[in-house]
């Protein structure tokens, strides 16, 4: 039996490809770390700290959901990721955010080929994978 909040989570899942959800962690990630940048110039340490975590473990569950054993390309992905995580224990928000909406938009450009992948049959949707694991 599933707790209520894994309900939620399967049905906002269900709306999502696996391409989406991906775009979807790291726009928060970015946010994350706009958020941080702006509290840092404030020097709002409750909140740098606050958002600091939250982009750190958006960008270190991106990183855990790649898949380095079976796909090369994932490797320098999670090198940028490692690159990105490194810049967030710096505080260089800026470098961090820049590198980041890179990424993320790297994935846009191929959402379209991702989601007929998924709808192919090729790729499993997440709810089946029992996870978000990603190729890249």
């Amino acid at each position: 039996m599933a707790y209520q909040s894994d309900q939620v989570l399967d049905n906002m899942i269900k709306g999502l490809s696996r391409i989406d959800m991906l775009l979807v962690l790291y726009d928060r990630a970015i946010a994350s770390l706009e958020a941080a940048n702006v509290a840092k110039e404030a020097d709002d340490q409750k909140m740098l700290q606050q958002h600091w975590y939250e982009a750190n473990k958006l960008i270190m569950g991106i990183h855990s959901g790649l898949d380095t054993e079976k796909y090369p390309v994932a490797v320098d992905v999670a090198r940028l990721l490692l690159f990105i995580m490194t810049r967030i224990e710096q505080q260089d928000f800026s470098e961090a955010i820049k590198f980041t909406k890179q990424l993320r938009e790297s994935y846009a450009q191929i959402r379209e080929q991702g989601v007929q992948l998924e709808t192919n049959g090729e790729i499993p949707p997440i709810i089946q994978s029992g996870g978000v694991n990603t190729i890249a």
